[in-house]
């Protein structure tokens, strides 16, 4: 991981891979400059604008604002409203509006139909937003996408809650970090070619304050859905994933830098089983045998008051439970 401050700062994504990158392997680090006054950055300065204009019309978000302490679900909140407005705001921009890569057919999203070439300088986007819509001939994907949304949403934060960085409290500015894994599609009985076709590199953004992660993507057939995702995983935190390396961002996909594809699905499954007996304590159930040995190691617990109303005790998904806490319900700004 590397924060987005570091990144403005220094112009450049650091190699994740380094010796790698030396040795001439792979594709060149991202370089940004912000100083310069091109198309790319006067864009990000706009959408910056924008979303706080539309910010500014809800009462919700100015009631949040004016709050003196935050607790964690009012960070969240605050969160999700920056991100649905500034994915708004990027979608309405010529040059920065859609999906596109240089991979391989099978990679790319059925509407490009054109050939798109990979430039590490992400300022010369601006030629691309200066050509208008449908016009792009460089690559806008995940790598690309998650450092434009990321600045923006570091800008507009410093800008409204200003540069009172205090990691303890939520109601302060914090850091927002551009990570690179490699992403897994879950799916039972999955042939090794087929564990193959679904896996592959992946960028995306993290919040320092909460650990949830930002999909900067905007399609919507990608292995995660684009937009806010509350991490719905027993004993996450940002240093759990910085130290493993493994999350289970939503149902049926997990972000991993380490492990093959069958040690990611038993981390899969073994968090969906345990999200299911949770859910038995919270209904009011009696656990069922298989949850025993998660209750006595104390992975599972409750987290509600049981329900007067007993819930029949389904058999468990071997993905994790789509609940409130990793749906986000703010509204999207159009």
């Amino acid at each position: 991981m590397v924060s987005i401050g570091y990144i403005s700062e220094h112009g450049e994504v650091p190699s994740m891979t380094p010796l790698l990158t030396w040795l001439g392997f792979g594709e060149p680090n991202l370089k940004v400059d912000l100083a310069k006054n091109d198309a790319y950055t006067q864009a990000i300065g706009k959408m910056v604008d924008h979303a706080q204009f539309m910010l500014g019309t809800s009462e919700e978000f100015r009631n949040l604002l004016q709050k003196k302490e935050w607790t964690r679900d009012d960070r969240v909140v605050w969160e999700e409203f920056l991100t649905n407005a500034l994915q708004t705001e990027m979608s309405k921009t010529p040059g920065l509006s859609e999906y596109r890569t240089n991979g391989p057919q099978e990679s790319r999203p059925a509407t490009q139909k054109y050939e798109v070439m990979r430039d590490p300088v992400v300022n010369h986007l601006s030629a691309d937003i200066e050509r208008g819509h449908g016009k792009s001939q460089l690559e806008f994907d995940c790598e690309q996408m998650s450092l434009t949304l990321g600045i923006a949403m570091q800008t507009l934060e410093q800008r409204l809650l200003g540069y009172n960085d205090d990691p303890t409290k939520f109601k302060s500015t914090h850091n927002y970090y551009y990570t690179r894994g490699r992403y897994y599609e879950i799916k039972d009985d999955a042939t090794p070619d087929e564990q193959k076709r679904r896996s592959g590199g992946h960028a995306i953004l993290v919040s320092g304050a909460t650990g949830n992660f930002i999909e900067a993507t905007n399609q919507n057939s990608w292995v995660f859905d684009p937009g806010y995702k509350k991490i719905d995983e027993p004993g996450y935190s940002l240093e759990k994933f910085a130290r493993t390396g493994m999350v289970v961002i939503q149902p049926g996909a997990v972000l991993s830098d380490v492990g093959s594809y069958e040690a990611v699905k038993a981390h899969h499954d073994h968090v969906g089983m345990v999200n299911w007996c949770v859910r038995q304590l919270d209904y009011g159930n009696a656990p069922p045998d298989k949850c025993q040995p998660l209750i006595a190691s104390g992975e599972v617990k409750p987290t509600a008051s049981p329900s007067s109303e007993p819930h029949a005790a389904a058999a468990p998904d071997t993905k994790p439970a789509t609940s409130a806490a990793n749906v986000s319900n703010k509204p999207k700004f159009e």
